[in-house]
């Protein structure tokens, strides 16, 4: 029986030794997290000030209008309908060629109404231009 209590102390020893150095890692941590959060705080209130706090700037004097800037926007949109139609166009034709491999009626008809899209998308800039809307001009995109 004595040596049962004896491994018994030696087992609470050992145990209190490793709950002792536990809570001794544990309050290491939490110190270390401590000042660490107080660091991160401090940059992220210095990224936030330092965004937050924008320089005033002033505009150039040049000779743009807004009808100008509108007409760009256009022509930027309607460049980037043009590519896009041509990419459908692709990719229409590639379905098309697929299905009549295929023999598939809805497989055609899809193909058809992605290349009727894409021509559309394709020639929206003419039609645009040929509609003659009063005060807009349609040019090449001046990126």
């Amino acid at each position: 029986m004595n040596f049962l209590s004896s491994m018994k102390a030696s087992a609470e020893l050992t145990c209190g030794k490793l709950m002792l150095k536990k809570n001794e890692m544990e309050e290491k941590r939490r110190k270390t997290m401590l000042v660490c959060g107080k660091a991160i705080s401090i940059m992220t209130m210095a990224c936030m000030f330092i965004m937050m706090s924008g320089m005033m700037t002033f505009a150039a004097g040049s000779s743009s209008s807004a009808s100008s800037l509108i007409s760009n926007i256009v022509a930027i949109i309607l460049a980037m309908f043009r590519w896009v139609g041509v990419v459908l166009l692709v990719w229409g034709v590639a379905q098309f060629i697929m299905a009549i491999k295929r023999t598939d009626a809805e497989s055609k008809s899809d193909a058809i109404q992605t290349i009727i899209c894409a021509i559309v998308l394709i020639s929206l800039k003419t039609v645009i231009q040929n509609l003659g809307i009063d005060g807009l001009e349609v040019k090449d995109a001046n990126i």
